[in-house]
């Protein structure tokens, strides 16, 4: 373990025991803590190198993040963020939006998509549907590649899965880190509470459909809980989760439908780590290793 992810980790244990962590309250509780969210001080820092063009699609906000040094002129990432449908922007994602830009030597798309509890289920999911039909009518010619985490790792999911149920080209493959699967069954994980460094929530369930979702929603539809989805003729799929979350099972789960239904899947089981690891770029030596084989995947499937 190096010295930097000795401290990210004290670090991450000390917010625990003060009571930190991702937490979803009421929706004034919400509003607050994107004060916290959006500052700029507490956010992951943009890599140098590369060029931000923001603009509006259909009225929703994306950023093109454009690295001085492109190896793959022929293809386009999508990054969804994540935050619980309730947090995160296109200007909060520009951190692990850039390292992706630079890392893969790629030109990476950002979302502000709409979030909870203004805006309930379907907004966001609409939001990254509509940015995802612009990206292919836009670069006809690309391969394009989905990326996200936590809530955006299920946003990569049900973007593909309504391209598949309206008869769209596919994206080339998709990483869905540690995404949130079903809020239809308490999967055993949901258990890891006690241990999960950043969604230490107990009946997760039921305090993430809350704010997201309209009173009565059908939570076994597919996008809503995309481990009900049919992923018959997918591209290849790559999954990360770490053993602790709460969400562990949603992972383990969907890679083996997914596997089931003749998919490509790459499904690793990270120790030691925690929710959403993965997607703090290059900040040490851990992070970067996982940053190589993000890159492998899609140097292999774009």
């Amino acid at each position: 373990m190096s010295l930097t992810y000795k401290i990210i980790l004290k670090q991450m244990k000390a917010q625990q025991k003060r009571g930190g962590g991702f937490k979803i309250g009421t929706d004034e509780e919400i509003i607050t803590a994107r004060e916290f969210i959006d500052n700029p001080k507490n956010q992951m820092r943009p890599e140098k190198g590369v060029e931000i063009l923001p603009e509006k699609i259909e009225g929703i906000p994306v950023e093109k993040l454009v690295p001085q040094k492109i190896t793959m002129p022929n293809s386009i990432l999508f990054y969804i963020h994540g935050g619980g449908m309730c947090f995160g922007n296109e200007i909060t994602s520009r951190g692990y939006g850039t390292a992706l830009a630079n890392s893969l030597g790629i030109e990476v798309y950002t979302i502000g998509y709409r979030l909870a509890p203004e805006h309930k289920f379907p907004a966001g999911v609409d939001d990254c549907f509509t940015v995802y039909k612009e990206l292919l009518s836009r670069y006809p010619d690309r391969t394009i590649g989905l990326i996200g985490e936590s809530g955006g790792g299920t946003m990569v999911l049900t973007t593909a899965l309504k391209a598949k149920a309206e008869g769209l080209r596919l994206p080339a493959c998709i990483y869905s880190m540690n995404p949130l699967t079903t809020l239809a069954e308490d999967l055993p994980s949901r258990a890891n509470y006690d241990i999960d460094l950043v969604v230490p929530i107990k009946d997760a369930n039921a305090v993430l459909s809350r704010p997201y979702l309209k009173e009565g929603e059908d939570k076994f539809n597919p996008l809503v809980s995309p481990l009900y989805g049919d992923y018959t003729g997918f591209p290849p799929v790559k999954i990360t989760v770490d053993v602790s979350e709460i969400l562990h099972d949603d992972s383990s789960y969907l890679a083996e439908k997914l596997k089931e239904q003749k998919v490509t899947v790459d499904f690793k089981e990270l120790t030691g780590f925690f929710h959403s690891f993965p997607a703090i770029g290059n900040v040490c030596p851990e992070s970067k290793a996982l940053m190589q084989e993000t890159k492998a995947f899609f140097e292999a499937y774009l």
